[in-house]
C-alpha cells in the first residue's frame, strides 16, 4: 500500500482482488491481444520469420518515425551482440501516409534503421518490418518477444496505443518518460 501507483490486469477475475488488495492503485485492464483468425494475411502470416528460441528478444511497435527510437535498439543491439549476448530486436510499424512530408520522414526513417543494420552487420539480431501487417501476422511477429521498449524522444503531448498494444502481451514495457506514455505510466515510471 501506499507504493503501487497503475495495475495492469489481463483477467477480468483479477478485479476484485485489486480493488480489495491496492485501492489506492489506478487499475487498468487490457486484454490479451489474440488474433482475429477470420482475418485473412493472403498466406503473408506464414512468411513471418521467427527468432531462435534462445534468443532474447526485445520488441518494438510504432509507426516509423524519428522520435520513436528505432535507431537506438538497433544500437543496443550491436552493442549486445559485440558483448556477447544473444539478443534480438523485431521493430514493426506502418509508413506515415498522413500527408506527404510525414511519409517521406517516415520512408527515411525506416530506409536509416534498415542501413544500420546492414553497416553493422546485425541481420540475424535485428528485424524490421515497414510493411501494415495484419493482426494475425502482428501477433505472430510479437509473440517472439520478451519485453518491449519504446525509446520515444518526443515531448509532444498526445497519446500512443502502441504502449497499450504492447502491454496486451503480458509482457514488460519499457517507455520513455514522455508526456505521450502518462496516461500509460502516471506517476510511477513503471507500467
Amino acid at each position: 500500500p501506499g507504493y503501487v501507483h497503475k495495475v495492469v490486469y489481463h483477467s477480468k477475475s483479477f478485479e476484485g482482488y485489486i480493488a480489495h488488495a491496492l485501492p489506492e492503485a489506478q487499475a487498468m485492464y487490457i486484454p490479451m491481444m489474440a488474433p482475429d483468425m477470420s482475418d485473412t494475411t493472403g498466406g503473408r502470416a506464414e512468411t513471418i520469420p521467427l527468432r531462435p528460441k534462445t534468443q532474447f528478444v526485445v520488441g518494438h511497435v510504432g509507426l516509423w518515425n524519428p522520435h520513436k527510437g528505432v535507431d537506438f535498439l538497433v544500437e543496443a543491439a550491436r552493442i549486445w551482440r559485440d558483448r556477447g549476448a544473444d539478443i534480438g530486436v523485431i521493430a514493426t510499424g506502418a509508413i506515415h501516409t498522413i500527408n506527404k512530408d510525414a511519409t517521406h520522414r517516415s520512408v527515411q526513417t525506416l530506409d536509416y534503421a534498415r542501413r544500420m543494420v546492414q553497416m553493422h552487420g546485425l541481420e540475424d539480431q535485428v528485424t524490421l518490418h515497414g510493411e501494415m501487417l495484419c493482426y494475425a501476422e502482428l501477433y505472430i511477429l510479437l509473440c517472439q518477444c520478451d519485453l518491449f521498449c519504446l525509446p520515444y524522444t518526443t515531448k509532444v503531448p498526445g497519446n500512443t496505443s502502441s504502449g497499450v498494444m504492447c502491454l496486451s502481451f503480458g509482457k514488460p514495457v519499457i517507455v520513455s518518460d514522455v508526456p505521450m506514455f502518462s496516461d500509460m505510466i502516471g506517476e510511477s515510471a513503471l507500467a
